[in-house]
């Protein structure tokens, strides 16, 4: 059988130290799915690849998850009689 060529696959090892705290502390203040790659350098692929394959990186994405959509909600909330508030922005 011959040997494999190329690049190591890439774990959670390669992510930044830390990186479940700081995935969900920028879910906390509303940060999307996109501004949480970057933040962890990935690609989308790799992004994906990890959910599918990595309990404990999909377990902290839904988590992530639910904390960014409670953060704008919250939002939401709050700022629903703020007349400079626009609930067409924050929909969108």
């Amino acid at each position: 059988m011959a040997k494999k060529v190329g690049r190591p696959k890439k774990t959670l090892d390669d992510l930044p130290k830390d990186w479940k705290k700081g995935v969900l502390d920028l879910a906390e203040v509303g940060a999307s799915d996109v501004e949480l790659r970057d933040y962890l350098d990935i690609s989308n692929d790799l992004w994906y690849r990890f959910i599918e394959e990595i309990p404990e990186f999909s377990e902290t994405i839904n988590k992530a998850g639910a904390k960014c959509q409670v953060w704008w909600l919250k939002q939401g909330r709050l700022n629903l009689h703020d007349k400079e508030f626009s609930p067409t922005l924050w929909y969108m």
